[in-house]
This record gives C-alpha cells, structure tokens and sequence, in this order.
C-alpha cells in the first residue's frame, strides 16, 4: 500500500525546474501557486539582503558611523535565515509532489 509513485515527472519538475511546477502538473493549484511565491519570495529576499548587506556596511565606514555596526551584522543573519526558509519551502515542495503522485498512482491503480 505504501508505494512509491510510478511517474516521477511531477517531482522532478517541483526539484529542478521551478517551486510549484509539479503541483501544477498534478492540477493542484493552489498548492503550486503557494509554493511558487514562498519559495521564490524567501530566496529572493535572501538574495537582495545578502547583495545589499555590503553596500549598507560601505556606507557606514564613509559615514564613519560605529554605533551602527552591530546592526550591519544582522543583514548576513537575516539572508541566512530567509534561505533556510526558503530551503524547508522547498524540501516541503518536493515532498508534497512526491506525496501527491503516490496518491495519483494508487488512485490509477484502483481503477
């Protein structure tokens, strides 16, 4: 009863091609929809803190400005919890594709 699914297309495309695609493929909407924007929502966020996190501690040292230091430090914790957010979406996108074609195969199956 607790078989893998036999197509794997739709976990492969929720891996490799882009959050949600394999959701889509399985016609579950709005589960691709929610992954589609939370994963690239956090990974993006991530990406424009970690780009800016050196323009912001640049202009601090012109500004010469040392109370505010401790604060620059928090862009680099902020991009790396906003990854890891993004990672978990993930790995909860390829689980539920996963999920979702075993139910499709063993609804296949019972027909």
């Amino acid at each position: 009863m607790n078989q893998p699914p036999k197509d794997f297309s739709a976990v492969l495309c929720s891996a490799f091609a882009f959050p949600g695609t394999g959701q889509f493929l399985q016609k579950r909407w709005l589960a691709g929809i929610f992954f589609a924007v939370t994963v690239t929502f956090f990974f993006l966020l991530a990406v424009m803190i970690a780009a800016w996190a050196p323009l912001y501690n640049w202009a601090l040292h012109l500004a010469a400005a040392p109370a505010d230091m401790p604060r620059a430090a928090f862009h680099g914790r902020w991009a790396l919890v906003s990854f890891l957010i993004s990672l978990a979406l993930q790995a909860w996108n390829i689980f539920d594709a996963w999920r979702g074609a075993r139910f499709q195969g063993l609804e296949k199956d019972a027909r």
